[in-house]
């Protein structure tokens, strides 16, 4: 662990100095989801019928995932500032939390599995989760490496790896390897487990994180460096990150005594690895994301949902637009975070600044793209 100049960062093995969340860089805000769910910005907008609805709403819009979602987008701030590092341990979790969301907006898409649909659907996905990433590194790696380089120099390798979503890179664009892991596995997953009873399904995936941290130790074990990471990216982290989107899909089709009994489930889980781990930081078990991890996450975002739920919040403009965002708002802030490395200031000052400066950067950008498309088109 370092501080930059007041500035939180992790120095993990796997994702560089982050632990956070993302997708959609400044993407059209709208897209039909008949056949492809936007697991990103439009996966922020979960418009359902009230029929489709798990639980009793009277919105056309799941209210709560737009809550959640704006949340995550906190937490993901929070774990960048130079908060306490008890606190950095609960707000890595915002990545299990978003990855969630995604599985739940995923199962509100309707996607209809076919061999050719999904070939579409992962086209669609890449271009919206990948291109957007590789756009924005050509504008800031140039941009960075005038006006930063005495700190941060860059290499070969380390544009290379920004590329390719990897460690070593710029910071903090790692999660659009895992949103593409999700689009990838939850439609497979959900077509092998379709119809099969809610209690199997979730004893099932328990067992498959069990085995997985099993392969997961033996795969840290190996002597190089390169194949371990290599390995685990291929299967630890698609295992893991796949099943946290699955469980959000199941999710979005539970009631309410469900939900709550799943995500009680999940904790207790938690309770008990965290008895014989001695209730180590989360953060030890994220690299990739163990059963500890894992059950703290899916279990927290379950019992916050019901916890809400009760309250019946109305849609307001506000949530929506930031909910429909954050994932913009999250590649936004990348550059703030940099920059304020450079000096030191308070944690809760930083989290204004990253907070409200990313809302603020990609307002102007969607109000500018209003403006200019209309022209563009009468021309």
């Amino acid at each position: 662990m370092i501080q930059i100049v007041g500035i939180h960062c992790n120095l993990h093995d796997d994702y560089s100095l982050s632990n956070t969340l993302q997708s959609d860089c400044f993407a059209n805000k709208y897209e039909s989801v008949y056949h492809i769910h936007e697991m990103s910005k439009a996966e922020a907008e979960p418009v359902v019928s009230n029929s489709e609805l798990p639980s009793n709403k009277s919105h056309t819009r799941d209210v709560v995932l737009d809550i959640m979602r704006v949340f995550a987008m906190a937490l993901v701030v929070v774990s960048h500032c130079s908060f306490p590092e008890t606190v950095h341990s609960f707000s890595g979790e915002c990545v299990a939390i978003l990855v969630f969301l995604a599985g739940m907006s995923y199962r509100y898409s309707k996607f209809e599995w076919s061999f050719s649909n999904f070939k579409q659907y992962i086209v669609k996905r890449f271009k919206r989760l990948v291109l957007p990433v590789w756009g924005y590194l050509l504008f800031f790696i140039p941009f960075y490496y005038f006006f930063f380089l005495p700190k941060f120099p860059f290499s070969l390798s380390f544009v290379v790896k920004s590329f390719l979503l990897l460690s070593g890179g710029v910071l903090f664009v790692w999660v659009y390897r895992i949103f593409m892991i999700a689009s990838i596995t939850t439609p497979l997953m959900d077509r092998i487990f379709k119809g099969k009873p809610l209690w199997v399904t979730i004893l099932v995936l328990v067992a498959v994180i069990v085995v997985n941290d099993q392969i997961t130790a033996l795969l840290k074990s190996i002597p190089s460096e390169t194949v371990s990471s290599f390995l685990q990216y291929l299967i630890s982290y698609t295992v893991s990150y796949g099943i946290i989107a699955y469980l959000g899909c199941l999710a979005a089709e539970m009631n309410q005594k469900e939900k709550t009994l799943v995500g009680l489930l999940f904790l207790c889980i938690y309770l008990i690895s965290g008895y014989f781990l001695h209730f180590t930081s989360l953060e030890a078990y994220k690299y990739p994301p163990e059963m500890y991890f894992i059950s703290f996450g899916v279990g927290f975002s379950l019992v916050l949902y019901v916890i809400l739920d009760l309250f019946h919040f109305k849609p307001s403009n506000l949530i929506t637009w930031a909910s429909n965002n954050a994932m913009n708002m999250y590649i936004a802030h990348i550059l703030p975070y940099h920059i304020l490395c450079y000096f030191t200031v308070n944690p809760w000052v930083q989290f204004l600044i990253l907070f409200f400066g990313s809302y603020l950067i990609v307002f102007s950008v969607e109000k500018a793209r209003h403006s200019i498309t209309p022209a563009i088109n009468r021309g």
